[in-house]
């Protein structure tokens, strides 16, 4: 939405709150308490179409905050700082960079799973990916979605180093432990592929 539109939509959207709330001084008894309402309601929602795009951003803003504190947003702009260290090619640096954010947060899955693929893609330290995804498995009961791509990973990582029978056992674990869930299929299909 352009800057014009803005302004008109909140021009109108005042105007009618306003209109709105003069309706019953204006209009007295001569239209009924009926005709007041009716048209309370019109300016009402007219005030509601305009003025959304307002309301609803700082509105939904602050009902996520009550559920989910700051932290997350914070933790998502160190990835992003992380995600361009990458790019730049500090691969050491991002690599300090996650694990002082997992030092802080380390529930963080998704930490896990970029400090796993960081070990293993770019600083080729297999052994050291596979230990990083299997304790962030490890250590969480409920199982979540982040959990499927650090399976997936550690399933790579064995593959990699031609441990097919480790990988066969990660799938089959988490495969199970998934449930009757889509992460759950496409593991098992995964594991039928595998030699």
């Amino acid at each position: 939405m352009n800057l014009p539109e803005k302004a008109i939509r909140l021009v109108v959207g005042v105007s009618a709150i306003v209109l709105a709330a003069l309706t019953f001084r204006w209009t007295g008894l001569s239209v009924g308490a009926l005709g007041a309402v009716l048209i309370a309601t019109a300016l009402g929602g007219i005030a509601g179409y305009c003025l959304h795009p307002f309301i609803s951003g700082p509105l939904s803003e602050f009902a996520g905050s009550l559920y989910f504190p700051d932290t997350r947003r914070r933790l998502r702009e160190q990835y992003t700082a992380i995600h361009s260290m990458i790019a730049q090619g500090q691969f050491a640096e991002a690599e300090a960079q996650l694990r002082e954010t997992l030092r802080k947060a380390p529930d963080a899955l998704d930490g896990s799973v970029l400090l796993a693929e960081l070990l293993h893609t770019h600083l080729q330290r297999s052994d050291e990916a596979l230990q990083v995804a299997l304790q962030a498995l490890a250590s969480r009961r409920k199982w979540e979605a982040e959990k499927e791509r650090l399976v997936m990973l550690a399933v790579d990582i064995c593959l990699d180093r031609n441990d097919t029978p480790r990988a066969k056992a990660i799938l089959t674990e988490y495969a199970r432990k998934a449930g009757r869930s889509g992460a759950a299929a496409r593991m098992s299909e995964r594991l039928m592929h595998l030699p």
